[in-house]
């Protein structure tokens, strides 16, 4: 093997780390969070904008609830707080537990079998989302171990986050330099930032990585929880 090749896959590896990091932030800026990549929050925007963010409890436990009703109202408070942009849809991430819930409700069940069945002739597995009186549910099963070493899912448990699709405006990702004076008042030139150092002697090659991503939503007041509290 060649010298290129080893740090090449040693890069693909450091990639990887980078981007389930950029995920966990990108996640972060669904909820209306901005967290560093420690997982720390350092902003919460609801807060920061004196906004009260919509949480809708779906009751999944309840054989009885209007599911319509509930999808509904998600719908309409993200069209009603869009403002000058545009909606395609909107897609819930939900965690497992959930997900589980909701397809197997009553008022449910029947057309998550229909879509299942549709959806099937495509190849695509419909976890990856299936359609609900207009809204796109998902289950998100994404974790990492964080700098404890404790696994950390990053959707919470029996709940779900939805959002609008399909917007010009309302999300945006930036990337910040690295610590580096080498690369200041620069703009950055990719989301991962490598600086390679011959070690002394010839003893080997130093490989320091950084990203500064910074996901956010803003309009975290289309932003919407769900959850189910049975």
């Amino acid at each position: 093997m060649t010298l290129e090749d080893e740090i090449n896959k040693r890069l693909a590896k450091v990639r990887r780390t980078h981007d389930i990091t950029g995920e966990y932030l990108r996640v972060g800026g669904l909820k209306g969070r901005i967290y560093d990549g420690k997982g720390k929050e350092l902003y919460n925007l609801f807060e920061v904008f004196g906004i009260n963010q919509l949480s809708v409890d779906f009751k999944l436990g309840t054989a009885g609830t209007d599911i319509r009703a509930k999808c509904e109202e998600v719908y309409a408070h993200i069209e009603d707080n869009i403002g000058d942009d545009v909606v395609s849809g909107v897609r819930v991430e939900c965690d497992p537990g959930f997900f589980g819930k909701l397809v197997s409700h009553e008022k449910v069940e029947q057309f998550y079998l229909q879509a299942a069945q549709a959806l099937e002739l495509t190849g695509r597995n419909i976890r990856q989302g299936f359609n609900l009186h207009g809204l796109e549910f998902a289950e998100y099963r994404a974790s990492a171990p964080g700098i404890d070493g404790q696994v950390k899912k990053f959707i919470g448990a029996n709940e779900g986050h939805a959002y609008p699709t399909g917007t010009t405006q309302t999300f945006e990702e930036y990337n910040g330099p690295p610590y580096d004076i080498r690369q200041a008042n620069q703009l950055p030139t990719s989301e991962i930032f490598v600086s390679p150092k011959e070690l002394d002697h010839g003893a080997g090659i130093e490989l320091a990585t950084q990203s500064n991503r910074l996901p956010m939503c803003k309009r975290p007041e289309v932003l919407v929880r769900v959850y189910s509290s049975d």
